[in-house]
């Protein structure tokens, strides 16, 4: 079968059709009230071949070349394309819990939707297809990531191969993925009747990724997005609470120690954002691959929220038929009462929208001191039990309560969800009183507050009244009246 978009290796492009008895697994429609707010969900299956690649004296070498794949896409667009903003956004779908996790659509959805942008979502690792089968075995069959390495060695027991123990297994292959990626770029910058977005015209397209996929982005800067000098895959780049501890190889077999690897990215020629909380702000060996702000480059602390938090698991996956069906959960298992629900979408809210002024307008986003840390890396505290410095929202600057990112957990096998999920210890309401005085008084502080964000970049003028809103609810949870 011979390739259907030019320079690439796409054989296929397939709708799969949303039906009463058949939808995408994870889907938005209902959750985020897709039909309402004017968009449509459609999910599509990509095949074509793929190569693996290994790094051989500094530079990557093909090790097996056109093997066949079939891997699937969600795209989350306008109903009416003239609504299109033209900013197109492709998430690497997180996989660390054994499903697709789409972290940065939650993130900011409500941006994204009243913005006008297209979301593409792709499947980023062979480790989720068990899940698929489990809650769609006719819907997701066809998807394969066979390992082209027919006669492997198994020198490498299956529980170490790959970038987290566990993961990976020799009957798939992880390192088919960096040019699925590509031609998804390329696909969707095309002229190609096969392009599903291509009715919505010219578009800035961005990268993004969440925790172990933001280690994907970072491999996938370093080692193909500037393949070649014309190349323009991805207009920015948004690396979003990323873990540099799970940065993959180039393929399953190479167990380079990722602590080893020089993470620092090359000189970009896009612009690139990288976000954290206060879970891996330096911790998770993101200390290593920090640079300082550039000409196309800024790194965010933000102060308050851990890696997980309520609003973007529990709350989010609450009554979720699809994860139950494929055998997940996603809870909070702390012994602290009060999980962390620091509401940091708006900081990445925030932040997208400057990355798309830097692209598009060539305005640079403001600089923001990092966290303090101390010389063992931990946060610096301030009087209140908070983090000093950082990207810092209403919440934190008149807090009802301390932030902690990380929590004690019920059981050792949750040891380590807890470590990257906090808690919040509420203040009492004495000191609240003594703060604040009372819940009017408050909600004066935390207006004025939200005015001086929005005037300083780290509010969007749309997100104040919501901003305020939370704060003034959690507030009168912990007591003040």
């Amino acid at each position: 079968m011979s390739n259907i978009v030019a320079g690439t290796n796409i054989k296929t492009v397939e709708l799969v059709p949303t039906e009463k008895k058949s939808h995408p697994f994870g889907t938005s429609m209902e959750k985020c009230k897709l039909e309402e707010n004017g968009y449509r969900e459609d999910e599509y299956f990509i095949s074509g071949t793929a190569n693996v690649y290994s790094m051989q004296n500094k530079k990557k070498k093909e090790v097996f070349t056109d093997a066949p794949y079939v891997n699937r896409i969600i795209i989350r667009r306008p109903t009416n394309i003239k609504s299109f903003s033209g900013n197109v956004v492709v998430e690497i779908l997180n996989s660390t819990a054994g499903f697709d996790i789409d972290r940065n659509w939650v993130l900011t959805k409500d941006f994204m939707m009243r913005n006008g942008d297209i979301y593409v979502g792709i499947t980023s690792k062979p480790n989720v297809l068990k899940a698929l089968l489990r809650f769609d075995q006719e819907r997701y069959s066809p998807l394969s990531w066979k390992n082209p390495n027919q006669t492997p060695n198994r020198k490498i027991p299956d529980e170490k191969l790959g970038n987290i123990a566990g993961h990976s297994s020799y009957e798939t292959e992880d390192g088919l993925f960096w040019d699925m990626l590509v031609d998804l770029a390329k696909l969707l910058k095309s002229a190609s009747d096969a392009n599903p977005i291509k009715a919505y015209g010219d578009h800035y397209q961005f990268l993004s990724g969440w925790s172990q996929s933001g280690g994907y982005l970072i491999r996938f800067i370093k080692d193909f997005a500037y393949d070649s000098e014309d190349q323009d895959l991805f207009n920015g780049y948004l690396s979003y609470g990323t873990v540099s501890l799970c940065t993959p190889n180039l393929n399953q077999e190479d167990l380079t120690d990722p602590t080893t690897l020089d993470l620092t990215l090359p000189k970009l020629k896009s612009p690139m954002i990288e976000m954290h909380t206060e879970s891996e702000n330096v911790s998770l060996n993101n200390h290593n691959s920090r640079m300082e702000d550039s000409e196309y480059y800024r790194v965010y602390d933000i102060t308050g929220p851990s890696h997980n938090t309520q609003n973007t698991s529990d709350e989010y996956y609450k009554d979720d038929l699809d994860l139950k069906k494929a055998g997940f959960s996603s809870l909070y298992h702390g012994k602290e009462l009060y999980p962390n629900n620091f509401p940091h979408e708006f900081a990445f809210q925030a932040a997208q929208h400057s990355m798309y002024m830097w692209v598009r307008d060539g305005k640079h986003p403001i600089s923001v001191e990092e966290i303090k840390v101390d010389d063992e890396l931990n946060n610096v505290k301030d009087e209140n039990g908070n983090s000093i410095g950082g990207w810092r929202l209403p919440p934190i600057n008149f807090p009802v309560c301390k932030y902690l990112g990380s929590s004690t957990p019920l059981s050792e096998e949750f040891a380590f969800s807890c470590s990257i999920y906090g808690y919040e210890e509420p203040f009492s309401k004495e000191k609240l009183k003594a703060m604040y005085n009372d819940i009017e008084n408050y909600r004066s502080i935390i207006t004025e507050d939200a005015k001086k964000c929005i005037d300083k970049g780290l509010l969007l003028a749309e997100d104040m009244q919501q901003c305020i809103n939370i704060s003034i609810k959690k507030a009168k949870k912990y007591g003040l009246e």
